[in-house]
């Protein structure tokens, strides 16, 4: 798929599970206001994936300043769907996300750490894989569900979370370090 940049048209409603899947080349992707759902695992292996341009008026999505992609399906649920490639450093994911997508920090191999919010209570499928330099994934509650395989390819990372916590249990069960905190 040799896909630069994706400027979605005005009037489409639904971006389909795997739509961008291993659209190497894909730097950019514009979502219009009409787009209102969005399948799983859009953009799995959109390895150059840098910035994200959401309309104004588009009623669920919107990306914060680092150009991190956000569903806001209700008013009970935020679910944090993709960040760029280009994010790096420390994230700190914005107060009321519940939930992150499978694939959203895929190759972001610059990013040295993530803390979650409280309000995190789900970790999709390799949320996190091949970020190469990760040290740090913060769960401030610990009881976040994980999908099998969030922090695939991440040999630096240690999970930091409550004792006894289901974020514990995951480390445990992936040999990933873990530090209670």
């Amino acid at each position: 798929k040799e896909i630069v940049c994706a400027n979605i048209m005005r009037g489409v409603e639904k971006i389909e599970a795997k739509t961008f899947v291993n659209c190497n080349l894909l730097s950019q992707v514009s979502i219009p206001e009409t787009v209102t759902m969005i399948g799983e695992y859009p953009f799995v292996g959109c390895k150059n994936l840098t910035r994200f341009t959401v309309a104004p008026q588009n009623p669920v999505f919107y990306t914060d300043e680092h150009g991190v992609l956000f569903y806001k399906p209700n008013h009970s649920n935020i679910v944090l769907v993709r960040a760029p490639i280009a994010l790096c450093g420390v994230y700190r994911i914005p107060d009321g996300v519940t939930h992150i997508a499978g694939g959203a920090f895929e190759s972001c191999a610059g990013l040295m750490e993530v803390i979650g919010p409280p309000s995190v209570r789900g970790i999709g499928k390799w949320a996190f894989i091949d970020c190469a330099d990760l040290l740090r994934l913060t769960l401030p509650t610990g009881n976040a569900s994980f999908s099998a395989r969030i922090t695939e390819k991440c040999p630096k990372l240690t999970v930091y979370a409550p004792a006894d916590s289901w974020s514990e249990k995951y480390a445990k069960q992936y040999n990933i370090p873990f530090q209670a905190e």
